[in-house]
């Protein structure tokens, strides 16, 4: 009953919405409040579906097969023991975006809350209509200086070819805006 059940369009659904497991079984039990599965039911396949995508590979490995068959634009640095510690990436969809709308761009940095512990920098551009979307993001492996400026020139390498934006806001410390002085001296 549980592998019939679990494996139709309703568990995949919720599944690659990233719901919790709870949510999942809150959802079946409302669906057939005489199933017997339990939360380390779907635990339990949640991880076999884990398994079954990753085909033996790290999940870095995957991200990264995965970034080139989407052909998106990325760049990463490896530590001595090729592990990565810094994590650059665009999708082609986000870099067209970005080309069309480059006039105002929102930096921000969330640190270290997201699973691996590494702070994540958010490129985000906002349109003409002030709507806003990520063009981009960059793992990096500390707040230092080396690691925003890596990220920071990934960043200039793809979005700002022809014109410079006009607008940059950003949100964090002194550090990212001595990188971006360096970086951007032309800007007002």
């Amino acid at each position: 009953m549980l592998e019939g059940f679990l494996f139709n369009n309703n568990y995949i659904f919720f599944s690659t919405l990233g719901c919790r497991p709870r949510e999942i079984l809150t959802g079946l039990k409302e669906k057939d409040p005489e199933s017997a599965i339990i939360s380390k039911d779907i635990y339990n396949l949640k991880s076999e579906i884990r398994k079954e995508k990753l085909q033996g590979r790290s999940p870095m490995e995957a991200l990264l097969e995965e970034l080139v068959k989407s052909e998106s634009t990325y760049d990463y640095k490896t530590d001595h023991e090729g592990h990565i510690t810094h994590l650059f990436s665009a999708s082609k969809e986000q870099i067209r975006m970005a080309q069309m709308f480059n006039t105002v761009f929102l930096l921000d940095c969330t640190y270290k809350t997201n699973q691996y512990r590494l702070p994540l920098l958010n490129f985000v551009l906002v349109t003409n209509l002030n709507s806003s979307f990520i063009c981009a993001i960059a793992f990096v492996n500390e707040e230092k200086y080396e690691d925003y400026l890596w990220a920071f020139s990934c960043f200039s390498k793809i979005f700002i070819q022809q014109e410079q934006p006009k607008v940059l806001i950003f949100v964090s410390s002194l550090l990212i805006l001595l990188i971006l002085l360096c970086i951007y001296r032309n800007l007002p």
